[in-house]
């Protein structure tokens, strides 16, 4: 009997491993309680498919109300680095370490953390969107994503699965391969170090140059003197958020003409 449990759970790690799901193993823990200036850890099951649930840390910022006028969402996807089952891993870079010193930051922020040796799955983190918009009173025409190193080849393919579900992208050195023509509406502002990994750069500098020429919406930032590590440079740019917030699924630019 033994063995044959440890098959089987050789056999579901292995599965999720190639598929590239989250199967993180339930927390023995209880979930804190999520409330406003506080960001805390949660864990999300999925109803059904159970290797879409993840943990996650969610932050309400001093200004969140459970009702009356919801709340831009921002979803944030970490690197390779931040992967496994410590949720404070997360909490190293952008977004998650920004609001543990700002609890007026003006944006519900949810952190899903991937276990060690997986990748984000689109499906997946559509579904535990579904799971926020309808948990959380967040505005849905108002909700971005925004990801590093392989949180950014994370933030182009959920986004090239449903590019209607989010108001704008910030994907920051990483790629996936994308169609260009479900980005010809959606807000879009790439950030890359020059002195990144040559084919990252040019790989970026390529997909920008397509939709650009397709007349999309997105922006590029090149920082010449930085290496992998652009998104230091980029999360502390206050000009980022105002320009994230500037933007509305109700504002999409119309490119049928």
């Amino acid at each position: 009997m033994r063995t044959r449990r440890r098959v089987l759970a050789f056999v579901t790690v292995g599965l999720g491993c190639l598929l590239g799901f989250f199967i993180p193993p339930e927390p023995a823990f209880a979930d804190e309680v999520p409330a406003p200036g506080k960001q805390v850890g949660q864990f999300f099951r999925s109803k059904t498919n159970k290797m879409h649930s993840c943990r996650y840390l969610v932050f309400l910022p001093s200004s969140y109300k459970s009702t009356g006028r919801p709340t831009p969402l921002l979803l944030f996807l970490h690197g390779s680095g931040e992967r496994g089952d410590d949720l404070k891993k997360v909490t190293a870079h952008g977004p998650p370490k920004i609001v543990k010193s700002r609890p007026n930051f003006p944006f519900v922020v949810v952190s899903p953390q991937v276990p060690a040796t997986l990748r984000f799955n689109a499906k997946a983190l559509l579904e535990l969107l579904d799971h926020l918009q309808s948990t959380y009173n967040v505005d849905k025409t108002r909700t971005a994503v925004t990801g590093l190193s392989m949180g950014g080849a994370g933030t182009w393919a959920v986004a090239n699965a449903a590019p209607e579900r989010f108001s704008a992208i910030v994907p920051i050195c990483g790629t996936s391969t994308i169609e260009t023509k479900r980005f010809l509406k959606l807000p879009t502002w790439v950030t890359v170090g020059g002195r990144d990994k040559p084919r990252l750069v040019e790989s970026l500098k390529k997909t920008v140059a397509d939709l650009k020429a397709q007349g999309a919406p997105i922006r590029f930032t090149l920082y010449p003197r930085l290496g992998h590590n652009c998104w230091d440079a980029t999360y502390n740019d206050p000009g980022l958020y105002r320009w994230i917030l500037d933007q509305s699924t109700r504002k999409r630019p119309d490119r049928s003409r």
